[in-house]
């Protein structure tokens, strides 16, 4: 890695991606301050029974109006136009990792990239947010091809501490040495912002390493 490389990479926009390890109500409501002051909220789901508890706790922390997008059914032009004037997409963790990642290919994944640029805040938990990384990894451990906004990475919801970090790391290392891992703690959050702005939410801290090229380019 060059001296001028960032070691973590993200897409460029006026967004913020939230990446946090679980349902926090305490990084919920620090994703609504971060919200531009107009625009709706939008619940990406598969399920409308999963989606209204979710509404519902957003709502009992302040939230403007939302309404869930069933990316299942729903037709390319009806997720365009739902997702367009949003301040803030949520994707709760509340699904099958491996449905929601099939479900967000096409317009989803297109338009949620298109409303980060604009400026929405798109908010992931626990298991949506490991779907942010180039490969997510499954209960068994086994590795899947994902989103890759964090680019290179693997994202891995609930780990604190680092030497299990690199322990469950390890499958996504052998397949690509110059990958790095984060572990995000359920109370917590990875925060990426406009202009390589990083923060990091929560009393927990969030974990990183690196697989074993990352630093010798």
């Amino acid at each position: 890695m060059s001296a001028q490389q960032p070691a973590l990479t993200w897409p460029e926009g006026l967004g913020w991606l939230i990446l946090s390890g679980g349902q926090a109500d305490s990084i919920r409501t620090q994703t609504l301050h971060r919200l531009k002051p107009d625009g709706g909220v939008a619940y990406l789901g598969l399920r409308e029974s999963a989606a209204d508890v979710t509404m519902d706790d957003f709502e009992d922390l302040g939230a403007p109006t939302g309404y869930l997008v069933n990316i299942l059914v729903e037709d390319d032009d009806q997720i365009q136009a739902a997702l367009r004037e949003v301040s803030l997409i949520v994707l709760d963790g509340g699904e099958d990792p491996s449905r929601l990642y099939d479900a967000l290919q096409g317009a989803a994944i297109d338009e949620m990239r298109a409303a980060h640029q604009r400026g929405t805040v798109i908010l992931a938990e626990g298991s949506a947010a490991a779907l942010f990384g180039a490969k997510w990894m499954d209960e068994r451990g086994q590795l899947h091809n994902g989103l890759n906004w964090l680019q290179g990475g693997l994202i891995l919801p609930g780990v604190v501490e680092r030497g299990a970090l690199r322990a469950q790391a390890q499958p996504m290392f052998w397949d690509n040495p110059h990958a790095l891992a984060v572990g995000v703690p359920s109370e917590s959050a990875l925060v990426l912002g406009p202009q390589t702005s990083l923060e990091l939410w929560g009393d927990q801290p969030v974990a990183v390493t690196f697989g074993p090229g990352f630093l010798k380019d």
